[in-house]
């Protein structure tokens, strides 16, 4: 996490920033201080950051104190009541609290809640794992979608919405289908589909979304608009970035809009579903996904997200079969087919997400 903030924020010394690591066991908090890491840690790093963030010895390499003065780590046992909290863990903008909440009862995670409430600033964000808080009466939070993933906010800060919830966040596994972030430098449509209308320039566009600049790729999406009033794809990519900005609206005109082009093309109707879902509007999300299998009795990710409302409204068995269906669907479909370019998913995607669901579940 420091790392992270260190990319992100250029003067980060100039900024009061503590990063806070706590456990119940000491062991492995005594570990974690340390800032020691082998070869195994870094398999998937990019090789050059070894040496901007650390410091090789021998054949370790150790977190260099820059970064370590932001860190601090501590004791701390969630369900222990009245407990004292570490000295300075309060006022917090961020809490990532992941694999926690599935080893405790409701009355453990409504304790745990409870605690987070009193330190979280009131525009601040809680981070959860996959449907950890399914079904858990949240009293002090309220849930917001966000990129791949379901993040809480105090109630308060949902209500105001004093601070708009991050574009987007690490990808977390989510229970309910969520709003991501769309990249149009990822291909939408292949160049021999019939709805397939370049744009140009696309690398402009690109940029821009890369660095979250929303509203001037709508500027320009518009402008190629005027002059290609029927493509498919500009209606569609502009649906998608109004959605990340939360102008439902607009997205909803631009839906439709394609729709009305009659491609046979079902994505414009899954980013108006996902639209329902964020407005907490789960029967006409329903009905929506309803539509597409009325159009398409094989569509593999309707089911799935069907699944999906009704194992939130606790209709478990109904889910079950839902999401069989889904199952026996996508096995004669190729592992890289996009079923939802707004969330990015493919097939191999859908598989391994209904994967790790049924692990949580069984």
């Amino acid at each position: 996490m420091a790392i992270l903030l260190k990319s992100l924020i250029p003067n980060i010394e100039q900024w009061r920033i503590q990063v806070w690591g706590t456990d119940i066991n000491a062991e492995a908090l005594q570990v974690a201080s340390k800032g020691h890491y082998g070869d195994w840690s870094f398999r998937s790093y990019v090789p050059l950051t070894h040496y901007r963030d650390f410091t090789q010895v021998d054949h370790e390499y150790v977190v260099k104190p820059n970064l370590q003065r932001l860190t601090h780590f501590a004791p701390l046992n969630l369900l222990a009541v009245n407990s004292p909290l570490p000295e300075g863990l309060e006022d917090v903008d961020l809490i990532l609290c992941r694999n926690v909440f599935i080893h405790f009862d409701r009355q453990a995670i409504a304790q745990t809640l409870e605690l987070f409430s009193q330190v979280i600033r009131p525009d601040g964000y809680l981070l959860t794992g996959h449907a950890e808080l399914h079904k858990q009466n949240l009293l002090h939070f309220q849930p917001q979608l966000c990129r791949e993933s379901r993040i809480y906010r105090p109630q308060t800060a949902a209500q105001s919405h004093h601070r708009p919830a991050p574009k987007s966040l690490p990808a977390l596994e989510s229970k309910r289908k969520t709003i991501v972030k769309l990249r149009l430098s990822d291909p939408i449509f292949s160049a021999t589909e019939p709805h397939y209308n370049a744009i140009h320039p696309q690398q402009q566009v690109n940029t821009l979304i890369r660095h979250r600049r929303d509203t001037q790729a709508i500027v320009l999406l518009e402008e190629q608009l005027h002059q290609s009033p029927q493509s498919f794809q500009l209606h569609y990519s502009l649906a998608c970035l109004h959605a990340n900005l939360k102008q439902y609206s607009p997205a909803l005109h631009h839906c439709r809009e394609a729709l009305a082009l009659g491609q046979t093309n079902f994505f414009p109707y899954y980013l108006m579903a996902s639209i329902a879902e964020a407005r907490d509007r789960l029967g006409e999300a329903k009905l929506i996904l309803r539509r597409i299998l009325h159009f398409d009795a094989k569509a593999a990710l309707a089911y799935h997200d069907l699944a999906r409302i009704y194992y939130t409204e606790g209709q478990d068995d109904f889910s079950r079969d839902l999401d069989y269906q889904a199952h026996k669907l996508l096995q004669d479909l190729d592992a890289e087919l996009v079923l939802d370019p707004y969330r990015q998913l493919t097939v191999q995607k859908l598989r391994l997400e209904m994967e790790r669901h049924l692990m949580l579940t069984s």
